[in-house]
């Protein structure tokens, strides 16, 4: 395999697109790969898409740095494949093109009043709270404050991470890199009420058990389980009901009931609150709660401008593969597969090489790309500009990230 010298192309660099470099990498040493990115910033999900207080789950970015500082792979920040560069110039230039585009819209709950102004996607928060480089994310306005009641709707981890950014005191969010201005606009005054309503019953609710036992571990929160069977056995019926005594012997300052088995029918506007109806079980009695936002958390879909026309050469990886769901592990899993579909397609000889790859192209994006050295001096940056307490200060503006990286604004130190 080591005389097979293909060029590869991945668009995305988030966790799929740098997994699959790495494992090509490894397969074909001699690979020319080059990651492009519309951001000028890399890792994409593991930035914007993993929680800000989750920074074990983000350190994985260390060995991504790796890939491009010390094996060969070429970073080309700031190029949007489809504006900057079209898709039929990158198959005229590379060997092989790898389509690892991960951001998607958040699901809509397909219930009437799902639009109105005061209900939020979870991700669009997520990523907000991350510093995206967009608070207006798909022309919804996300910084708006939530209020003093917010029901956020899903039991996934998502929903999870949500409730945990909003109810954490400033001193469990040591360490992390949360967006301190967003977060204050959002929390203008404390968010006393949090419920977290599922359609599914608890056995069946799609969380992960670690982040269940988050929840019920946060400081000053009083957790309830709102609407509970007379007889369910399972670990996260244990772990809340457990939780559930404890918070009974204190008074918290955020209120965080959980309700399973209930079906949202419609949204719509009273008296300046935003009224959910509920059905509590199936076919059971229908209920009106009042909130001042509604974040919604049942996941994502692909937005029609992420729908690939593969042809010969190409392949998609991760969310582009499988649809917008899984964790940064699986799509490493996911990553691995295709690389090791690529290495056979090019070891049979049902993929041809000998194109020129990047140097036939560059010239077209030279103006405007940026490189892994530029991210490195906006890293620093980002880093020494941190509050006490944040491991970074991401940047928020892409207009200043490439003041940074073009020398125009001093790094702080």
């Amino acid at each position: 395999m080591s005389e097979l010298t293909p060029t590869i192309a991945i668009v995305g660099s988030g966790p799929a697109g740098c997994y699959s470099a790495q494992f090509l990498k490894k397969s074909i040493p001699s690979a020319e790969i080059t990651v492009f990115e519309a951001l000028p910033v890399p890792y994409g999900l593991l930035r914007y898409g993993v929680a800000a207080d989750h920074q074990g789950t983000k350190n994985v970015s260390a060995q991504f740095e790796r890939l491009f500082t010390h094996s060969g792979v070429r970073f080309m920040g700031n190029v949007e494949i489809g504006k900057d560069l079209g898709v039929d110039e990158l198959m005229v230039a590379f060997d092989v093109v790898v389509f690892a585009t991960g951001l998607s819209s958040d699901r809509r709950l397909g219930i009437p009043g799902d639009d109105l102004e005061n209900v939020i996607g979870a991700g669009k928060l997520l990523r907000a709270l991350n510093g995206y480089p967009n608070k207006s994310i798909n022309g919804q306005d996300v910084t708006r404050p939530l209020g003093d009641r917010v029901a956020v709707i899903g039991n996934g981890n998502v929903a999870m991470d949500i409730v945990r950014l909003i109810a954490k005191s400033e001193d469990e969010l040591l360490g992390s890199d949360v967006d301190d201005n967003l977060r204050l606009e959002l929390c203008t005054t404390n968010v006393r009420r949090i419920d977290i309503i599922g359609r599914s019953p608890i056995e069946s609710a799609k969380f992960d058990l670690a982040m269940l036992r988050e929840i019920c571990h946060l400081k000053g929160a009083t957790v309830n389980w709102l609407n509970k069977p007379l007889d369910i056995n399972c670990p996260a019926a244990d772990l809340l009901l457990s939780t559930e005594a404890v918070s009974s012997l204190v008074s918290g300052s955020v209120e965080i009931n959980f309700r399973f088995s209930a079906a949202p029918l419609l949204i719509s506007s009273r008296n300046q609150a935003t009224v959910l109806t509920l059905r509590l079980n199936e076919g059971g009695t229908v209920e009106d709660l009042e909130y001042d936002t509604v974040i919604t958390a049942v996941g994502f879909c692909s937005e029609e401008s992420d729908s690939l026309a593969l042809t010969p050469g190409t392949y998609p990886v991760g969310w582009a593969r499988r649809g917008p769901k899984g964790t940064v592990a699986e799509n490493r899993r996911d990553a691995a597969e295709v690389a090791s579909l690529i290495v056979e397609d090019l070891h049979n000889g049902r993929q041809n090489i000998g194109k020129p790859g990047l140097k036939a192209i560059e010239h077209l994006v030279t103006h405007k790309a940026v490189s892994f050295e530029q991210w490195k001096r906006l890293d620093r940056h980002e880093i020494h500009s941190a509050a006490p307490g944040r491991c970074r200060k991401k940047t928020t503006s892409i207009t200043e990230m490439l003041s940074v990286m073009e020398n125009q604004v001093p790094v702080a130190k």
